[in-house]
């Protein structure tokens, strides 16, 4: 179900909302161009050494140490320091590369977005966490409703619900859907003060509770 107070709405369930899109974008492009860029240095690596162990490079080249003797040396006179630096450099690009992992994780993620509204005496902001739990308190109360979970996502200017919903196994869908576009949304858009809050909505039939007659 996807509704706007009542109307329907897009985007369809599942779909981000153009403005976390349009967030996404720039993430998106700096992926691509690190991973572009990295693939190109192992791709050029691997031709590299390909070449050098056929002989193509020359055939003494092939049986030859990837490292000439004038660079061990150079790190056994300096190893005192060289090895301390490698690791250091080595777990600074381990710390960069889990920082980019959890960069990953963040992005898009379905999460609560606070609310906030600028005014001439300052910011108001409203904590989606406590709007999510009202309008899941609020459902849960609707018959055949049996749990509800709710996130707020979005901003101030397009907020946005995703509801996820249990209701009994012999439920009418129409008639909660019903309670939700007549009474959940309504109570929600005069509480936070927006004409209309887009809604996506997920059913899902709980086991049934009675016996089972075969």
């Amino acid at each position: 179900m996807s509704t706007t107070n009542g109307a329907p709405a897009t985007p369809a369930p599942g779909v981000m909302p153009a403005d976390r899109a349009e967030r996404a974008r720039p993430t998106e492009r700096l992926n691509r161009v690190l991973l572009a860029i990295l693939g190109l240095c192992v791709l050029a690596a691997g031709v590299y050494t390909l070449l050098r162990s056929w002989g193509s490079l020359g055939d003494t080249a092939a049986d030859d140490p990837l490292f000439t003797g004038a660079a061990r040396d150079w790190v056994q006179r300096n190893e005192d320091w060289f090895w301390p630096v490698a690791a250091g450099v080595a777990t600074f690009i381990g710390f960069l590369a889990f920082r980019w992992l959890l960069a990953q994780l963040r992005t898009d993620r379905p999460g609560n977005s606070d609310l906030a509204w600028s005014t001439p005496t300052g910011q108001t902001r409203i904590r989606a966490s406590a709007i999510a739990d009202a309008v899941a308190d609020d459902v849960e109360s609707v018959p055949d409703v049996e749990k509800a979970t709710v996130r707020m996502v979005g901003d101030e200017q397009q907020p946005e619900l995703h509801l996820f919903i249990d209701v009994r196994d012999d439920a009418s869908i129409a008639d909660v859907r019903d309670q939700l576009e007549n009474r959940a949304l309504p109570r929600l858009c005069t509480a936070i003060d927006q004409s209309n809050v887009a809604a996506h909505a997920r059913f899902r039939f709980a086991e049934p509770s009675g016996p089972i007659v075969k």
